[in-house]
């Protein structure tokens, strides 16, 4: 089990925002892609404000004079550019690599990045919050259990009236 003790976070440090726009640029590099070539796709896929100077202005990470990024990502762009990218939404928001680097949820928490992932998929709650309740709003017919013993997982039906449960807990 990964260790899960949220710790504050420096302000100063990365936030998702600079992570999603490091792995942006990354994911199309490794692909050989130019970043009009991703705009011309985010373009066809309906989102045609993400051009070549808006991906570069996101890559790039340019500040404002308080410090803060002057291009974040949307949902709607997050989803629309893992699409061009031929990617999963997960891995834009949070490195396949380093299971134990510390990744930051929030400006004052920060977990594993194993359990990052865990989190965005929606197969593990955060410390702090409720484990009972955090899968109520999923599908009504899917149930996500962990064996408690490794990280092997199963997707199946739930029936009726049961909650999304994690095993061993």
């Amino acid at each position: 089990m990964v260790d899960a003790t949220p710790t504050l976070a420096d302000m100063t440090t990365e936030t998702v925002s600079d992570i999603v726009a490091s792995r942006i640029r990354h994911i199309r590099t490794s692909q050989g892609m130019k970043a009009s070539t991703l705009a011309g796709r985010c373009s066809e896929l309906g989102m045609p404000h993400l051009t070549t100077a808006t991906i570069s202005n996101i890559e790039t990470g340019r500040r404002d004079a308080d410090g803060r990024r002057r291009r974040t990502v949307s949902v709607d762009e997050l989803l629309t550019l893992a699409h061009a990218l031929n990617a999963s939404p997960v891995h834009l928001l949070v490195p396949p690599d380093d299971d134990d680097a510390p990744y930051p949820v929030t400006p004052k928490v920060r977990i594993p990045r194993k359990l990052a992932r865990w989190f965005v998929r929606g197969l593990e709650s955060l410390p702090g919050q409720n484990w009972r309740l955090f899968g109520v709003e999923g599908p009504a017919d899917e149930v996500v259990i962990r064996d408690g013993k490794s990280d092997e997982w199963t997707i199946g039906r739930r029936s009726d009236g049961e909650r999304n449960r994690h095993a061993g807990r």
